[in-house]
């Protein structure tokens, strides 16, 4: 049986359609993905931030303002080494940066502010948004959170 021309030249199409599909495919897949590693990521700095504060309020009730200043410090470094979700190979207590932004002691009705930064290394959504800034390509984005609490 001979086979007409036009399907004879259509060998291969198929393969081809796939090799052009499939990286679009595989980015509306894991964007989404990514971009929730970094929403959650983003969620445990505040929260990080937010318990480093109370715990120099509380240590401030009893100690000096350099042992509130650690004990905050600590609990930041902490939360953030249990919680983080890194694509990257730096280990989560070193890629939070934390920075105690009080100078005066901690006395009633006065606030604490703790800044907590964290530079999110992944796959897409780096380049993603240095693209839409016009900025060099880079798959890190830095993020930061600042908390202010009152020691009531």
């Amino acid at each position: 049986m001979i086979l007409p021309t036009k399907f004879v030249t259509q060998t291969g199409a198929a393969m081809v359609e796939f090799a052009i599909v499939l990286p679009l495919f595989v980015f509306l897949i894991f964007v989404p993905i990514e971009f929730g590693f970094a929403l959650y990521d983003k969620g445990v700095i505040t929260n990080a931030a937010r318990n480093g504060a109370r715990s120099a309020i509380i240590a401030s009730n009893t100690k000096t303002l350099a042992t509130a200043k650690q004990a905050g410090i600590d609990k930041v470094t902490l939360y953030c080494t249990q919680n983080l979700i890194s694509l990257s190979n730096l280990p989560s207590s070193q890629a939070c940066s934390t920075t105690f932004l009080n100078t005066n002691a901690i006395t009633q009705d006065s606030p604490v502010t703790i800044q907590v930064s964290y530079t999110y290394t992944g796959l897409f959504i780096g380049n993603l948004s240095s693209l839409v800034s016009g900025t060099p390509l880079s798959n890190v984005l830095n993020m930061t959170a600042v908390v202010t609490m009152y020691n009531e």
